[in-house]
């Protein structure tokens, strides 16, 4: 199994999707532990959690996700990750500036 727990700030308003009837959310995420390199990913959210991620969480906030990662390549050999969340908590993070 390919399960993770990752803490990590939503970039974007969550979008809602629906595919086939089913109701999925959509999350822009970053993890805030690189300073000087950015690292960006893409989350999606399916069935109930689908709907209290869409109305609880806004973007800035930061979230714990238990998920499974993916990496998908495109045409161009550009790798993005995809993490498909089983699970959303929310944090709270003090960061030192």
């Amino acid at each position: 199994m390919n399960i993770c727990f990752i803490t990590v700030r939503i970039i974007e308003i969550p979008k809602r999707l629906l595919n086939k009837s089913k109701y999925s959310t959509l999350l822009k995420i970053s993890f805030p532990y690189k300073k000087e390199q950015l690292c960006y990913a893409t989350a999606i959210v399916r069935g109930k959690i689908s709907e209290d991620a869409f109305d609880l969480y806004f973007q800035g906030d930061y979230v714990i996700i238990e998920g499974k990662l993916i990496i998908s390549e495109n045409m161009n050999k550009n790798k993005n990750l995809i993490i498909n969340i089983i699970n959303i908590h929310p944090a709270h993070i003090i960061m030192e500036k």
